[in-house]
């Protein structure tokens, strides 16, 4: 499902186009909840991914609104996200371990991971159970999303000013920079996530205004895509990871660790040379391509 872009060609179309936007990812993520009983898996990835994609909207329309306003809606929408993420961490679980199950270089560990992959479906029934039947968390958010004051009038916006947009992505980018500074200098997962946390805002806000960009932002953006999800997959195995070794027998699945740590360190190598070829733009040449 296409969200629109926002129209950057004057003041009253961004007016206009801006709550078509915030109206169009209401309705995808109602859409997924109501689908939830027949596709848990694909509507919780989509609800989480497009509560993902309306903070970094919140974020990017930060300009034309009162501090407080703005963390209220963004404490909002990282709550509803909360309410999905143990059982979100639970489907990948299960999905990387399915596909470690057929890799070839896990050939010698395929014992450990049907053992944890038993025990994670089991916790992922409980999971779903949880957040589908006895918490009501998909009806809840579908209901809750219909009449919601805050979000509602945080997107009827007065006087938006289209330069403001382009200043707000920079911002974005340059503290996209300074995270990944940080973390290649100390792998530290919360470092990465931090990473990853603030290049996905870059991400979604030029995906706002894809239509407005240069050849080479847009160049840009498609690295700036495929180092999220680079990012993303590095995040995945350090969740896997920590989930097995706090929730199983650490010994015995020590082989299939060992092997996820070296496949998390192959792609921290990848994910820190891709950060070093995206970040040649820095942040001060970012804000002069990105112009309309």
């Amino acid at each position: 499902m296409i969200i629109s872009e926002l129209d950057l060609t004057s003041d009253y179309e961004l007016q206009q186009s801006s709550y078509q936007v915030y109206k169009e990812i209401v309705g995808v993520i109602q859409y997924y909840a109501d689908s939830a009983q027949d596709s848990t898996v694909e509507s919780t990835h989509q609800i989480r991914k497009k509560l993902k994609f309306f903070r970094a909207y919140v974020k990017l329309l930060k300009p034309f609104h009162d501090p407080l306003q703005v963390q209220s809606a963004n404490i909002l929408l990282r709550d509803y996200g909360r309410e999905f993420s143990k059982l979100r961490d639970a489907h990948v679980r299960a999905l990387l371990l399915m596909e470690f199950s057929m890799d070839e270089r896990f050939l010698k560990v395929q014992d450990p991971i049907q053992r944890v992959l038993v025990k994670n479906e089991q916790i992922t029934q409980d999971l779903e159970s949880f957040v589908t039947d006895e918490k009501k968390c998909f009806s809840n958010l579908n209901e809750d999303l219909q009449n919601q004051e805050i979000l509602e009038h945080y997107f009827t916006l007065k006087l938006p000013q289209p330069d403001l947009i382009l200043k707000r992505i920079s911002e974005s980018y340059d503290k996209s920079y300074e995270a990944f500074k940080a973390g290649i200098s100390d792998h530290q997962p919360v470092l990465m996530h931090e990473w990853r946390k603030r290049l996905k805002d870059v991400q979604y806000q030029l995906e706002l205004i894809l239509h407005n960009l240069s050849g080479k932002m847009l160049h840009t953006t498609n690295n700036v895509q495929l180092l999220c999800d680079y990012l993303g997959r590095y995040n995945d195995l350090e969740m896997l990871i920590h989930w097995i070794e706090t929730c199983n027998d650490i010994e015995s699945e020590n082989s299939l660790i060992h092997h996820l740590m070296q496949l998390k360190d192959e792609l921290q190598s990848e994910t820190s040379e891709s950060g070093k070829l995206l970040y040649d733009l820095n942040p001060i040449e970012f804000e002069n391509q990105l112009t309309i």
